[in-house]
């Protein structure tokens, strides 16, 4: 897996520059598992199969999932944690390197946003930075201080994404947040919460009527996030829980 400056859409003048992981080869794995269940009984998804080819298994999947690719947002201030926690190691790999690893596992093509074009926007403005940058039509958004999300998670939520939605984000008690799926038509309405001094994640999917995928129970620690010392230690203890 490379991962190199982003040379086919080069930072203007006191833009940031993004990093671009591209995989050498695909890895289909186990987002493919999680579609397994959605596709079968589709009309025209009946002959999918582990013995094809990484192409033709993108060939054969919806247009919500088939052309996608990944955005990580990795420029947050870390301010309630007092450095940056995408840096803290949890078991052999830093957060941001348990989220890189997931986005290398699904073999698609992958951007770590370091820094976003609208600075102190809060998440809206990692979304923002991602819309911008996007080359394919629908976006899947990670963010690097969640290092437990899943890929069974992802497959769920990608396949939550019907015809017509314009968005589809994780959703809990505390309302939606990450990850999410945005196609590029969203860019518009992102643009216009954010001129309008509207940036918070529940009135952007608001705004986009937004669909919003509750996980089961059994992938409740999914949406675990650093944010303070306190997080830093209860992920450390889930880690050695589950190895």
């Amino acid at each position: 897996m490379a991962v190199f400056p982003d040379s086919a859409n080069p930072p203007k003048k006191g833009e940031q520059s993004i990093n671009v992981i591209r995989p050498s080869q695909p890895k289909f794995g186990t987002i493919f598992k999680c579609f397994r269940r959605f596709l079968k009984g589709r009309e025209g998804f009946a002959s999918f199969n582990d013995s094809m080819t990484g192409d033709e298994r993108f060939s054969r999947l919806p247009p919500a999932m088939g052309d996608f690719e990944i955005a990580i947002l990795a420029g947050g201030l870390s301010e309630r944690m007092g450095r940056d926690k995408l840096a803290l190691r949890i078991g052999r790999r830093t957060s941001l390197g348990h989220v890189r690893a997931l986005a290398a596992s699904l073999g698609v093509p992958t951007r770590v946003i370091r820094r976003d074009l609208v600075p102190r926007c809060g998440p809206i403005g990692g979304i923002y930075t991602a819309l911008k940058r996007a080359r394919k039509k629908t976006l899947l958004i990670l963010s690097g201080d969640m290092p437990f999300v899943s890929g069974e998670f992802v497959g769920e939520l990608l396949a939550s994404l019907r015809e017509g939605d314009r968005a589809a984000f994780a959703r809990s008690d505390s309302g939606y947040g990450f990850p999410a799926v945005l196609r590029v038509e969203a860019l518009a309405t992102v643009e216009s919460q954010m001129a309008a001094g509207k940036r918070s994640i529940q009135a952007l999917a608001g705004a986009l009527a937004a669909r919003g995928y509750r996980l089961p129970a059994r992938l409740e620690e999914d949406l675990f996030n650093l944010n303070t010392p306190a997080d830093w230690e209860a992920a450390r203890v889930i880690w050695s829980r589950r190895k």
